[in-house]
């Protein structure tokens, strides 16, 4: 049964094997380096709500804008329409 179980753990990793995985993992990264990328991330996200935010009332400023013009000019054609119908121009 020794011998037997001796064969059994000869294949599971000495430790040299687990210090060499150590050094091969050693390169990956590390609960600070994932926050800190997390906190990065988190940053990046919120310029870009911001900008977005910003984006859309610009193109609400641009809309209101055609919108007065558009007004303007049908109050206009309105005006115009009625003198004429009234015989006032």
């Amino acid at each position: 049964d020794l011998a037997e179980l001796r064969s059994d753990l000869a294949g599971f990793a000495t430790k040299a094997d687990l210090a060499e995985l150590r050094s091969d993992l050693a390169g990956f990264a590390t609960k600070a380096d994932l926050t800190e990328l997390r906190s990065d991330l988190e940053a990046k996200i919120d310029a870009l709500r911001m900008e977005t935010k910003a984006d859309r009332h610009r193109e609400i400023g641009i809309l209101r804008s055609e919108l007065r013009w558009i007004l303007g000019f049908l109050a206009a054609l309105i005006v115009a329409m009625a003198a004429k119908l009234f015989g006032i121009v």
